[in-house]
């Protein structure tokens, strides 16, 4: 749960165990599985709560929080974390609600629904994923969102000093004072 009123840019940053294969990326949906608001436990009939997607056609209509594809698989890292920027329908959900649900589908079998070709058990379709971490195990790099909240407080210039250079008034942080003397 977040507290978030004034969010101007987010993204997601995954830990990547596995890359194979050209494939076609992962796409970031927007969820309404746990109950559209993370209340109820997931289930399996969660497995298509993907907003405006009606469960059997190309998600392309279907709201997404990424571009898409967000991460080819050609440059998914899986030293370090995989960061994809989400856009204003990620900030307005963070600023206008209490929680975000999403979930993160291959960008050609899922997003675009292209029927997948296997030719055997390592080659094909099989060899075209990425892996990521999803809880922290033994030192892998669990999801986590990076939300860019803008510096508030006060703005104004006092005898002649910029606010930038002013840290605290009678030892309050500049970022905690809203107005003085009733000066906004």
């Amino acid at each position: 749960m977040s507290s978030v009123t004034n969010c101007s840019a987010v993204s997601l940053n995954l830990g990547g165990y596995s890359s194979a294969g050209a494939g076609g990326g992962i796409v970031v949906m927007r969820s309404d599985a746990f109950g559209h608001d993370s209340t109820d436990d997931l289930d399996s009939d969660n497995y298509d709560a993907i907003v405006n997607w009606n469960g059997t056609d190309a998600m392309t209509g279907a709201d997404a929080y990424s571009s898409a594809p967000a991460i080819n698989p050609a440059s998914w890292s899986t030293s370090s974390y995989n960061t994809i920027p989400l856009g204003s329908t990620a900030e307005n959900v963070i600023n206008n609600n209490d929680y975000i649900v999403m979930c993160v589908v291959d960008y050609t079998y899922d997003y675009l629904k292209a029927d997948p070709v296997d030719s055997g058990f390592g080659g094909g379709a099989l060899a075209n994923n990425v892996g990521l971490h999803f809880i922290e195990q033994a030192g892998n790099k669990k999801p986590y969102l990076d939300i860019t909240v803008p510096v508030s407080g006060f703005g104004h210039n006092v005898n002649g000093v910029l606010a930038a250079n002013i840290g605290k008034v009678n030892s309050v942080a500049t970022a905690s004072i809203g107005k003085i003397n009733l000066v906004d």
